[in-house]
């Protein structure tokens, strides 16, 4: 059974194959925008400040005060956003063609 699905997903067409550009490249934009955001999680995570007075006012007092609980939070919205960013590549790349698709 096993070898008959991975078949299957080897002759799946990507986004590329499709209907081209444009879908390939709402993937790739999506990947690049989750990436930067995660990166920017991270960068306030270890105590970064820029950018942070775009955040509002409770956000920003707690990432001020390091509230440890706050931080822990923060580094894990980082760490989905790059999940996110590698599942929008995996949407549009032929590595991701064990993602299911309507």
């Amino acid at each position: 059974m096993s070898e008959a699905r991975d078949q299957h997903l080897e002759n799946l067409p990507t986004a590329r194959e499709t209907d081209g550009r444009q879908r390939a490249w709402a993937g790739h934009t999506a990947a690049v925008l989750a990436f930067v955001f995660g990166l920017f999680s991270f960068y306030w995570a270890a105590g970064g400040t820029f950018g942070l007075d775009t955040l509002g006012g409770t956000i920003q007092r707690m990432a001020g005060r390091r509230d440890p609980g706050f931080i822990a939070v923060v580094w894990l919205t980082g760490a989905l956003k790059i999940a996110g960013a590698r599942f929008s590549l995996s949407l549009v790349r032929p590595w991701g063609r064990v993602v299911p698709r309507p």
